[in-house]
């Protein structure tokens, strides 16, 4: 998808738990790490106990000063569209992951920031939004995929065309 200058690939994903999303993402981020990608996180939940827990059971030692310090694990409750330009325009790169985490509106809410800093921003970007949603009872899956082209579990990333027969673009963003 294409945004003003920018190139966007939104991924969604699903978690039961803050260990279910790290478990999920921590392999993704890795990856992002090693291609020396700058990862950037909007999270309604703090990860930081979590991510140190997993990265230390998965023997992945080396790795987690990098992991560490270069990514905020910090919950970013309140947060509005001036703090969230703040923190974007912080971005050295061109290529950028956008972790976003929470509950359906709290990652609505973000995205919409996100594509009005866009759309005000005359830098191009190829920009990864993962979108990581709290399962809720009344979250309406079908939707939320919909407007997504890859979805993230435990197993890796997948287009979502290739195991779900529904139209996707229900939404410009």
């Amino acid at each position: 998808m294409k945004v003003r200058n920018s190139f966007i690939k939104k991924t969604c994903s699903f978690y039961a738990s803050e260990y279910h999303l790290v478990t999920m993402l921590l392999p993704h981020i890795i990856q992002n790490v090693e291609e020396n990608i700058e990862i950037k996180t909007f999270l309604q939940e703090e990860l930081n106990e979590n991510v140190d827990n997993l990265v230390g059971v998965m023997n992945i030692e080396k790795l987690k000063q990098k992991i560490m310090k270069n990514i905020t694990w910090n919950s970013k409750n309140g947060l509005n569209y001036n703090m969230i330009k703040k923190e974007l325009d912080k971005c050295k790169d061109r290529i950028i992951n956008l972790i976003v985490s929470g509950n359906y509106n709290y990652v609505e809410q973000i995205n919409q920031y996100i594509k009005k800093w866009l759309m005000k921003n005359d830098r191009q970007f190829v920009i990864e939004i993962n979108n990581c949603y709290m399962i809720e009872p009344d979250l309406n899956y079908q939707r939320v995929i919909s407007k997504h082209e890859c979805i993230l579990n435990t197993s890796g990333e997948t287009k979502i065309n290739s195991i779900f027969e529904f139209e996707q673009g229900a939404s410009n963003f």
